[in-house]
């Protein structure tokens, strides 16, 4: 699930990679384009992924996960968006103690 993000700051390369799990919140741009871009993603994977485009590789920045109870909730959801097409969701932040 793939989701633009209007950001005031561009964050920096951090825990970069290809290669993305079950759960994982990743934060993706252009990374080529350097400051040029404006084009901010926000992408929460519901399987094991690598993520590349036409271009190759577009490494992202894994920053979070979704916690496990919650992972049946987040299959579900990503199917339905892609067998249904765009919805609205709302995350929120889960701190762990």
């Amino acid at each position: 699930m793939n989701f633009q993000a209007k950001l005031l700051n561009k964050p920096e390369r951090e825990n970069h990679s290809i290669y993305t799990s079950f759960g994982d919140v990743c934060y993706w741009r252009d990374w080529r384009a350097m400051e040029k871009t404006d084009n901010h993603v926000i992408a929460i994977y519901y399987g094991a992924e690598m993520t590349r485009s036409h271009i190759g590789d577009e490494p992202v920045n894994i920053f979070g996960d979704i916690i496990r109870p919650h992972h049946d909730l987040l299959k579900t959801i990503g199917e339905r968006i892609w067998l249904e097409g765009t919805e609205k969701i709302k995350i929120e932040k889960y701190l762990m103690r």
